[in-house]
């Protein structure tokens, strides 16, 4: 991608290829829309120098003020997507106004990003509060636990694997596009999923919040350190930083991923037992906010559960 004029990024990503995909698309957006973007922040592990050859990008767009109308936030997230066809990289954008990031930023944004281009506004943000924090994550992982791995859009405790004929259980069933433009399928979304799921039960246990996917596995051990913690650093250290997402060749090392992803069934089913207890007190507490987030999560989503059942009929 290139754009009209050179941008010079206030912060390398690490990776030459990635800071001229990043200098070409912010080139494009300055062009596009002149005056109007205050920053753009790298998030993940083009931020914390965790990248490998197939990490996707995490980008953070910063409208000045807030949009000028719902045309220019449409263009925006229009041009998004065609940048998104036009890098080998795969692109992870996030384009919000500073309105809405000054009520509530993400800890992965205020915490964790580094600033590409523009003006550093994060001290101006606020994070959100811990609870509201947990409750994003663990709506979050539930909703990935079901849609990501395509099971039955009503969940029944215990669930199943994704797909439990197939050598890895389903949980592969994400493509991911090499350097040289081949698709193969890939472990990404096994290392999001678990990471997203263990991330909001260190948010829910222990009231604090992790924002980089390098510490989670570390922060879970330490804080928490069930039986979960091994297979957390597998997931992490073996499908991102020593097969790099692809599905592995060697015999023993596709032995080794199939037992990582036979465990991954206990651990999902591990966050669906807290999930029911955790949502049960939302839908029976006294904040109207948690009530009806969670109205609106189980009415996408349901839990076929008499306890919940009756907890949504009390409420309505």
């Amino acid at each position: 991608m290139t754009g009209h004029n050179p941008i010079l990024l206030s912060t390398s990503s690490g990776s030459q290829s990635a800071d001229n995909a990043l200098s070409g698309l912010i080139g494009i957006f300055e062009m596009l829309f002149p005056g109007r973007i205050r920053a753009y922040y790298a998030e993940g592990s083009y931020a914390d120098r965790t990248a490998i050859a197939s990490s996707d990008i995490d980008l953070v767009l910063i409208f000045k003020n807030s949009f000028v109308d719902e045309d220019e936030a449409g263009a925006a997230r229009r041009l998004g997507a065609c940048c998104a066809h036009l890098t080998a990289f795969e692109l992870d954008l996030e384009i919000i106004d500073e309105q809405h990031a000054g009520r509530s930023a993400f800890p992965t944004l205020k915490l964790a990003s580094v600033l590409l281009y523009g003006e550093d506004i994060r001290d101006r943000l606020r994070l959100p509060p811990i609870a509201e924090w947990t409750r994003d994550r663990m709506h979050a992982a539930y909703w990935l636990i079901v849609q990501v791995f395509n099971r039955p859009p009503v969940v029944r405790y215990p669930l199943g694997y994704p797909q439990p004929n197939q050598a890895f259980f389903g949980y592969d069933q994400r493509m991911m596009q090499l350097p040289d433009g081949a698709e193969v399928r890939c472990t990404r979304d096994l290392v999001r999923v678990t990471g997203w799921a263990a991330t909001a039960l260190i948010a829910l246990k222990t009231g604090t919040y992790v924002v980089r996917k390098r510490d989670c596995h570390l922060r879970y051990h330490e804080q928490i350190g069930d039986q979960w913690s091994d297979l957390l650093r597998a997931i992490y250290a073996r499908c991102k930083h020593v097969w790099g997402y692809r599905i592995p060749d060697a015999p023993g090392d596709r032995q080794e991923l199939q037992a990582i992803c036979a465990r991954t069934l206990d651990f999902e089913n591990h966050f669906i037992q807290i999930f029911k207890d955790f949502v049960l007190e939302e839908l029976r507490g006294d904040d109207p906010v948690a009530r009806r987030d969670a109205v609106w999560l189980l009415g996408e989503i349901p839990y076929d559960d008499d306890e919940i059942e009756q907890a949504l009929h009390a409420v309505a």
